[in-house]
């Protein structure tokens, strides 16, 4: 057989299949949809612009870690993501693809007998076969490679930084997917030599496959249902009715020396405050107002403390290191649990203090009561005791990256420690650009709601990519259900048409198969919600705050599992049932 015939009996068996093809072609298509956008970006080069050095004046150990640091860190985490979502939508894909193909490969064993039994070669079979395979594949790359490009596109497009896609990775998934479709193909024009025409059935298949395959789609959907709904929780803050809504964000950058800093910074809060319009005026250091700064080692003056059986008056802990002024716990609505807050009066040349957060108090002084006692912070010059007058509760950060930081955390006064970089936050009246100009170089500006937009930004990138591909894995778990409940449904149908005989309804019939459907939804289910809270720590890493776990969420995504499972299973059992029994019956002969 020449390559020209070859091309020909592929394209007769495309059009002559035309059930089978559409799904193992449209699956394919939905793997590399799929797979090539996650891989591509998660293998590729995924940057933001860096977070800034608040600059605090107190030294740092060579333990500390800085808020750029911690941010790389998340992208890193995120990136890992994308790679496992595009490796397990690979997996799926290219196990659906088998399914699909065995199948095919079932119902075609008729045809193949008679092409051997009237003189068709091995060769030419095989042949036609990879050209078969050739064909499929082509099809699904052109229609899977549209939402592919679509979906970077808006990736690269959307992402709050510079994202450069790396293929490698997603062009070996994509060979990988043709490979199956080629096999496959081959797979189906296999036959026994001689005039021996092979009934369609064949033996029942796994049904674990697709419930497999419906907890995958079922872990990457709830995963995207927590990012979104931890990003609209950002957002809703961001819009509500707090002491910060519709405030105005300064970035302003002070190069003096800490006291030139600390008297321009006192200056500046105490002429705002003198407009009455003014409603709250906070300085703190930069990326405090999300919850991030530098972590270093902090000295507790622990008291009469027990480590085991060794007396550890003194404890160096790691705890996150911000500087911030009197309405700053009230712009990030965090109330005083003990003692009080850091206060106006609080300047360069007062006692130093610091307040600190609530599993510092906790764990870390006698009796877990802080309030009283001393800290000592930072290393080198400008280092130092500083007395803590204040617990507030821990509180989550809200950057990239903030996961990876420690819950204690140590806040001081920005007139004593005062920042190089500062945010200043103002509501109500909006500052003269004079008045601020005095206390530093304004590097940029911006609205509370921005600020808090950006800081839900990749979580609302990440959510939407893995919302997309969580519906994409479940339409292929969903073409492996019918591939599968199709096999197993042909090799139950005699007994299935036995049943009919004597007097069973067809409903009885088809309650039967959709019990079997229900279990193999139970079943993804199931595996899905173990799956979901298995790799909830690694979400976790990547993005600060998450939700705790959601159970209407979880139920309603299982619901829609259990109904595509019925759906999958309903196809070929009313094949099945609208036959005539008698059709049927003749597979039990021998």
């Amino acid at each position: 057989m020449n390559l020209r015939r070859a091309f020909d009996t592929a394209r007769w068996a495309v059009r002559a299949y035309p059930g089978s093809t559409a799904l193992l072609a449209g699956a394919s298509a939905i793997t590399v949809g799929v797979m090539l956008p996650s891989l591509a970006l998660g293998a590729g080069r995924l940057l933001l612009p860096p977070a800034p050095d608040p600059g605090l004046p107190i030294g740092s150990s060579t333990f500390a870690g800085t808020p750029a640091t911690m941010q790389a860190q998340g992208v890193d985490a995120v990136a890992g993501l994308l790679v496992a979502l595009g490796i397990a939508a690979l997996v799926v894909g290219v196990v659906t693809a088998g399914s699909l193909a065995a199948g095919r490969a079932a119902s075609r064993r008729p045809e193949i007998g008679v092409r051997r039994a009237v003189g068709a070669a091995r060769s030419s079979l095989r042949l036609a076969g990879v050209a078969e395979g050739l064909l499929l594949a082509l099809g699904a790359l052109g229609v899977g490679l549209v939402p592919a490009v679509a979906a970077a596109r808006w990736a690269v497009v959307t992402w709050p930084g510079t994202l450069v896609p790396a293929l490698a990775g997603a062009l070996a998934g994509v060979g990988a997917v043709g490979l199956v479709l080629i096999l496959g193909a081959l797979a189906g024009v296999r036959a026994p030599g001689g005039a021996s025409v092979l009934h369609a059935g064949g033996s029942s298949h796994g049904l674990v496959i697709p419930a497999v395959q419906f907890a995958i789609s079922l872990a990457i959907l709830m995963g995207a249902a927590r990012t979104g709904a931890r990003a609209g929780a950002l957002l809703r803050g961001a819009d509500g009715t707090g002491p910060s809504a519709r405030g105005t964000v300064t970035e302003i950058e002070n190069d003096g020396s800490p006291s030139t800093r600390a008297s321009r910074y006192e200056a500046l809060v105490r002429r705002l405050k003198s407009n009455r319009a003014a409603r709250l005026v906070s300085v703190s250091s930069a990326g405090a107002l999300a919850g991030m700064g530098p972590v270093d080692f902090v000295t507790t003056d622990c008291g009469w403390c027990v480590e085991g059986f060794v007396a550890t008056p003194l404890r160096p802990v790691p705890a996150m290191i911000t500087a911030m002024s009197a309405d700053t716990f009230r712009a990030m609505g965090i109330p005083v649990l003990r003692g009080r807050g850091l206060a106006d009066s609080d300047g360069w040349s007062a006692p130093k203090v610091a307040v600190i957060s609530a599993s510092l108090a906790a764990r870390d002084y006698e009796e877990g009561v802080g309030v009283g006692r001393r800290i000592f912070v930072g290393s080198g010059a400008g280092s130092g005791w500083y007395r803590v007058v204040g617990v507030v509760p821990d509180r989550m950060a809200d950057g990239i990256g903030g996961a990876l930081a420690p819950a204690k955390a140590v806040y001081l006064s920005a007139f004593q420690a005062p920042p190089a970089h500062v945010e200043l936050l103002t509501t109500g009246a909006r500052p003269a650009p004079g008045v601020v100009a005095f206390s530093g170089r304004v590097t940029g500006e911006t609205t509370w709601a921005a600020l808090r937009a950006r800081d839900a930004s990749v979580l609302v990138w990440f959510g939407r990519l893995t919302r997309a591909a969580g519906w994409g894995v479940m339409l292929i778990a969903l073409a492996g259900m019918l591939a599968v409940m199709e096999r197993w449904v042909t090799a139950v149908a005699p007994e299935l048409a036995l049943r009919r005989a004597v007097g069973a309804r067809r409903w009885d019939v088809l309650r039967f198969v959709l019990t079997r459907a229900g279990v193999v939804g139970a079943g993804g289910a199931a595996g899905g919600l173990w799956l979901a809270i298995f790799v909830s720590g690694s979400l976790e890493d990547a993005f600060p705050g998450l939700p705790a776990w959601s159970w209407p969420a979880a139920l309603a995504i299982a619901g829609t599992l259990l109904a595509a499972s019925a759906l999958g299973a309903l196809i070929p059992g009313w094949r099945v049932v609208a036959a005539a029994p008698a059709t049927r019956l003749g597979a039990l002969d021998g």
